[in-house]
C-alpha cells in the first residue's frame, strides 16, 4: 500500500497544528524545529515545498479563526500536486504522522510547564484517531457507530488493516519511550 506524498504532507501539517495546539490548551500553555525536520522528510522538491507552505497557511488560517478543519473538510481541501506517482510507503507515512502528533503534543504541553509533563491519553488518542483518519482514508470515516470504549476497534476502523494499526501502535510505543527519555514526559 502506498500513500500520496501530498496527502502525507497535508496530514503531517494538520496533525502538527492539532497536536501542538491541543498540548498548549491541555497545559494552558514553540519549538517547531523537531516537527520541521519530520516535515522536511516528506518534502523533496519545490512543488512539495509550495504544498507545505500552502498547508501551513491554511492551517494557520483555521487556527487564527479559532478552529481546526473537520476531517471531511481537510480531506476535501488539502493541497494536491500534479504528480500522482509521488507516494510514500503507508507504514512510513503512519510512522511520521505518529511522531509529529506525539512530539507536537508533548511540546505544546511543555509550554509554560514547570518540570515534567504528563500526556493526556484521551487527547492523544483523539488526535491520533483524527490523524490516521485523514492519512489513510479518502473520505472521513465516521466512528459514531463504533464502541467508544474499545479503542482498538476505533483505530482499526480508520486504519483498515492490522498492519497499519500495528505500525501505528509500534511507533507510538517507540516515540513515547523517546519522549520519556529526552523530552521530560512523565511515565
Amino acid at each position: 500500500m502506498k500513500v500520496n506524498k501530498y496527502k502525507v504532507l497535508a496530514t503531517l501539517v494538520r496533525s502538527f497544528f492539532d497536536a501542538f495546539s491541543s498540548g498548549i490548551i491541555d497545559n494552558n500553555a514553540a519549538d517547531k524545529s523537531g516537527m520541521m525536520a519530520l516535515v522536511r522528510t516528506a518534502c523533496g522538491d519545490d512543488a512539495m515545498y509550495e504544498a507545505m507552505v500552502s498547508e501551513y497557511k491554511r492551517n494557520f488560517g483555521n487556527l487564527l479563526s479559532g478552529c481546526m478543519a473537520s476531517n471531511a473538510d481537510h480531506l476535501a481541501a488539502y493541497t494536491r500536486g500534479g504528480d500522482a506517482e509521488a507516494t510514500l510507503a503507508a507504514e512510513r507515512a503512519v510512522e511520521l504522522t505518529v511522531r509529529v502528533v506525539m512530539f507536537a503534543y508533548a511540546r505544546g504541553m511543555r509550554q509554560n510547564a514547570k518540570g515534567k509533563v504528563q500526556l493526556r491519553q484521551a487527547t492523544l488518542f483523539r488526535i491520533m484517531l483524527d490523524a490516521m483518519n485523514v492519512l489513510l482514508n479518502d473520505e472521513a470515516v465516521g466512528v459514531d457507530d463504533a464502541d467508544a470504549s474499545d479503542l482498538g476497534t476505533l483505530f482499526l476502523k480508520v486504519c483498515h488493516t492490522q498492519q497499519m494499526f500495528t505500525a501505528m501502535t509500534d511507533e507510538m510505543d517507540r516515540t513515547y519511550d523517546e519522549l520519556v527519555r529526552r523530552e521530560g514526559v512523565e511515565q
